[in-house]
């Protein structure tokens, strides 16, 4: 019954916190003592080369985020909180509805829903490329006189943020498949929807710490909690979710499938200008930041 699901949710979610996540950090500081009392005697690794022979630098700083994404506890937590919350309270949540009997309309609510919440979660994981410049401290003026293409920091930075959200979708849409009432068309509607705004939303999160970057108070040692881009790239998430959810019943609830397709093409079209609005920004405003 109904009670039994909500209970079987909640036990879930406490398992969860209380035991999969210290369990999983302890596993990854193992790892780092591990590796730190190792001795590297192997010789440093050769540049990698781009097909015209050419130091391949989007690699080279794509490593470098990898790296650090590892190695930032603060941001590993936060990573992995929504990692495991967004498929799995989506799931939870979903199970529950199948036990009623559902007609249309509910059925459309719950799709709202889906993406309401599912986005709420999503976007809310992006701080990461809201603090992307600000992060590098005292390191950003190394980055403003490196002799590369600005783009390929660029492109590095926002990868690994794109990267993992882009496997929560997945993991996401691959859990609500096992959800009897949902069909598969409509997980791939919402799964486009997931990520076009999302991307979108990572464009917008790097533009806000490029247009008002946090370098100084970043090396003074601010806190997520603090940072002021974070926060606006938080409260843009949620403004966006409520957006497209509203969207999504408004064209929905008139037109079926031609709904579904009216908010993936204004989806893309966000993301699309995001896109535009992020390079061309990024080319004139790059050199002029100072801390």
């Amino acid at each position: 019954n109904l009670g039994s699901l909500l209970m079987l949710a909640i036990v879930l979610v406490v398992l969860n916190y209380f035991v999969a996540r210290p369990l999983y950090f302890k596993i990854i500081n193992n790892l780092k003592e591990s590796q730190s009392g190792k001795k590297f005697k192997h010789k440093p690794k050769p540049l990698k080369l781009n097909k015209k022979g050419q130091v391949d630098y989007y690699s080279l700083f794509l490593d470098k985020e990898m790296k650090l994404f590892f190695r930032d506890e603060k941001q590993m937590k936060s990573t992995y909180t929504y990692v495991l919350l967004f498929p799995l309270l989506l799931f939870c949540l979903n199970v529950i509805y199948s036990s009623f009997k559902i007609n249309y309309l509910g059925q459309l609510i719950i799709y709202v829903i889906n993406i309401f919440l599912g986005l709420v979660l999503l976007l809310s994981s992006n701080i990461s490329s809201a603090m992307a410049l600000s992060g590098e401290g005292e390191e950003f003026y190394l980055l403003k006189i490196a002799p590369i293409n600005v783009k390929n920091i660029l492109w590095a930075k926002i990868t690994v943020n794109f990267l993992v959200s882009t496997i929560i979708i997945l993991i996401t849409i691959v859990s609500l498949s096992f959800v009897a009432f949902i069909n598969v068309r409509e997980l791939a509607y919402i799964a486009l929807i997931y990520y076009f705004v999302n991307t979108g939303h990572i464009f917008w999160s790097f533009e806000l710490d490029l247009m008002n970057p946090r370098i100084k108070e970043a090396i003074e040692g601010e806190t997520i909690d603090d940072n002021k881009n974070a926060t606006k790239s938080i409260f843009i998430g949620v403004i966006l979710a409520f957006i497209f959810a509203f969207l999504a019943y408004f064209f929905i609830s008139k037109e079926s499938y031609e709904g579904w397709y009216k908010v993936i093409a204004i989806a893309i079209m966000f993301f699309l200008a995001r896109l535009y609005l992020l390079i061309n920004r990024l080319n004139v405003y790059f050199k002029e930041i100072e801390y």
